[in-house]
């Protein structure tokens, strides 16, 4: 899962309802399309099992959101690099890490593959884990298009050192997951990624609060981290549906993150705004990065710090 996408039209909406027979995607697609000037409607309410997660449209939201990399994405990708070096450089241990809702979206994972022998990528919709399996294991490994997101990390010389190749380490090293958010194991993990997952899972403030609860409790104490967040979102459309969204704040994000992240010494939760001259899509106000270490124990609010990046 992850929330970036647009496209398709009503016409083709109607289309699949004929076909599929299936009510809740019927519901979704004839009543939830794209205004014509780009604006992406109000979603229906309801939280995150309402949505039909197995009919997410996987092609047309690698098409729309991963066959180029962005700017954004590329600077998305320097500064997680970034943080996971100086994080987990130096380990003589390799870890055990995890990327959480990955969607059609291989770029998190590489961010932690230098560094770890076993990467579980949790996936909750059948028809993206079918994709993910393809992409790790199928014959030559993943899409050509993934190579400029493979690049970009290599700025960094661990990226660019591992003797494999990120192909054969995605094959040997990775494993998909089904499994939802809300059913995830504790203290399991020595680092974790999750990209556009907590926000673009329902529409339910409750649920997305649970979401990035239940993504560090992942995580074991003074394990590094990086998570993506879309701000402002009403929604958006995969293919002929319209998913939910939480429209979340900066401030929404920290204040849900502070109890779970480290705020002394290394590792301090940095959240930086990540802008862009070309936004992906009407219907939301920016992306929002955030990175740290977990805490030993879950507290209240504390201070974090906040840098605007552009790009």
């Amino acid at each position: 899962m992850g929330e970036r996408s647009t496209g398709a039209s009503a016409t083709a909406a109607m289309d699949t309802a004929s076909t599929n027979g299936q009510t809740v995607l019927d519901a979704l697609s004839l009543s939830n399309v794209q205004a014509d000037d780009g604006a992406v409607p109000d979603v229906a309410s309801g939280g995150n099992d309402s949505y039909p997660w197995d009919h997410f449209d996987t092609a047309a939201y690698v098409r729309n959101n991963y066959e180029a990399l962005r700017d954004d994405d590329r600077e998305i990708i320097r500064h997680v690099g970034r943080h996971f070096c100086e994080h987990l450089g130096s380990s003589l241990r390799p870890a055990r890490g995890i990327d959480v809702g990955t969607g059609p979206n291989l770029y998190p994972a590489m961010a932690m593959l230098p560094f770890c022998d076993e990467l579980s990528l949790s996936e909750h919709s059948q028809s993206n884990v079918e994709w993910l399996e393809k992409q790790l294991h199928g014959r030559g490994g993943y899409g050509v298009n993934w190579n400029q997101f493979w690049d970009a990390y290599c700025d960094y010389p661990h990226y660019k050192g591992l003797m494999e190749g990120p192909r054969k380490a995605l094959d040997d090293r990775a494993e998909v997951i089904k499994i939802n958010i809300f059913d995830l194991p504790e203290r399991h993990y020595d680092v974790g990624t999750m990209f556009f997952v907590a926000e673009s899972c329902t529409s339910d403030r409750a649920e997305f609060e649970t979401a990035v609860r239940n993504f560090f409790r992942l995580l074991r104490p003074g394990a590094p981290f990086a998570a993506a967040f879309m701000l402002g979102s009403k929604g958006y459309r995969v293919g002929d549906v319209l998913f939910p969204a939480v429209d979340v704040s900066e401030e929404d994000v920290r204040a849900t993150l502070e109890p779970f992240a480290s705020v002394h010494g290394p590792g301090t939760l940095d959240l930086r705004q990540i802008v862009t001259s070309a936004p992906l899509r009407k219907g939301y106000g920016g992306m929002l990065l955030a990175l740290g270490t977990t805490r030993s124990t879950e507290v209240g609010p504390a201070s974090t710090t906040s840098t605007v990046v552009d790009t």
